[in-house]
């Protein structure tokens, strides 16, 4: 387990790496502030699985909870890598599955607050849930170049018996900065299950975008109704 940190001025907070699998891991109570203005880093994170070539391995069982994440406040247009930049990433160039990410807090984060699922092909995401998160002021870039996948949680790839369930997301920035709620990518992909429902979203001005696409299912079914898992 990952435990009880104090994180300061950071470019990246936690990563795991797994080279084969890595199972039955918990990344719990951590405070991780991310200066990736300072630093000028154009891709960071709070806490991820690293989504890198050549690092290949599976993940299972993972536990992030408890977690607070603060990005340092943007303030102007600069260089931002938009794929691999959020608060918690579930994207490896891996398979991912039976994990939680439930009860964290995401502040400022410049493009995502959570991201599940990569663009790959060969892998897959599947029982994940997503639950009583807090994310504050996600896509708060001012770069242009990130903004059409700008989202408060990001779902994306070959996805299976994803919830993402009884969220908070809340957009205080006025004028408003942001541009999903939530946001969606499966051309090329199957979804199967893949649920975002109950979930609260608030703006202080203006208000963020629904971008789920059409598979969607945006009402929680009743037990025993989304059929195999």
């Amino acid at each position: 387990s990952v435990t009880g940190n104090n994180i300061r001025n950071a470019g990246f907070g936690i990563s795991l790496w797994s080279t084969a699998q890595m199972d039955a891991v918990t990344i719990s109570a951590n405070t991780i502030a991310i200066a990736q203005v300072a630093r000028g880093t154009a891709n960071s994170w709070g806490i991820a699985t690293f989504p890198g070539e050549g690092i290949n391995g599976d993940f299972s069982n993972l536990v992030i909870t408890g977690n607070v994440v603060v990005f340092e406040q943007e303030s102007a247009s600069r260089a931002i890598i938009g794929s691999a930049n959020y608060g918690i990433g579930l994207q490896a160039l891996g398979n991912i599955t039976n994990t939680m990410v439930f009860g964290n807090e995401i502040v400022r984060a410049p493009v995502r607050g959570i991201a599940i699922g990569i663009l790959d092909g060969r892998f897959g995401t599947s029982r994940v849930s997503v639950a009583h998160n807090r994310i504050i002021d996600a896509g708060s870039t001012f770069s242009a170049g990130a903004s059409w996948y700008s989202a408060a949680i990001s779902l994306q790839g070959n996805l299976s018996s994803i919830d993402v369930v009884r969220n908070r997301l809340d957009f205080l920035s006025s004028p408003f900065i942001g541009r999903y709620s939530y946001w969606s990518f499966e051309n090329g992909f199957t979804f199967t299950n893949v649920v975002v429902a109950e979930n609260n979203a608030t703006a202080v001005e203006g208000a963020p975008t629904n971008g789920l696409t059409a598979s969607v299912i945006q009402t929680y079914p009743p037990q025993g109704a989304i059929g195999p898992q």
